[in-house]
């Protein structure tokens, strides 16, 4: 058996936006400490929770709620009704519908998927950004930024579709 040993110091413990998890089985463990200067509201223990799901389904297979999609490379918007990112079974996104006509001449580093856009796979909605996408947009299209870590959202499975 491993031990796992972790903690934060005093000074960071004293913070407000802390997060932390810790998962073990026979087989493995895993633990996770985090802070963040984005959130300073208390839902950094959500953000660990979420971090914790996914952490677990690539060590373990167990289904996670949460997940991470890629925007790997340009993708044009299309004008909609309302917000929708599709995405391939690999989590790899397809296509951004926005109910924004800005966006289609947007020439700056912003959001090009918002929180809480429905999120589509296969002609199924299947969960809801829980995270912004963001990205370089030029000529009416979405381009993924130089640092792999700003190609991603996050998004939370409906609770009715199986992971």
């Amino acid at each position: 058996m491993v031990h796992l040993g972790w903690a934060n110091s005093a000074r960071v413990q004293r913070r407000s936006d802390l997060g932390q998890a810790r998962r073990s089985d026979a087989d493995r463990s895993f633990a996770l400490l985090h802070n963040s200067i984005f959130i300073a509201d208390g839902h950094c223990q959500n953000l660990a929770d979420a971090l914790s799901g996914i952490a677990w389904q690539a060590l373990t297979g167990t289904p996670a709620p949460h997940s991470f999609l890629k925007l790997g490379r340009p993708i044009a918007f299309r004008l909609a009704e309302r917000d929708r990112i599709v995405i391939d079974g690999a989590g790899d996104i397809i296509g951004l519908e926005t109910a924004n006509p800005a966006l289609l001449t947007a020439e700056r580093v912003g959001t090009a998927g918002y929180l809480s856009a429905e999120i589509w796979q296969a002609e199924r909605r299947i969960g809801i950004a829980v995270t912004e996408l963001f990205a370089r947009m030029a000529g009416g299209t979405a381009h993924p930024q130089d640092e792999p870590d700003s190609r991603n959202l996050m998004m939370v499975r409906l609770s009715d579709v199986a992971a």
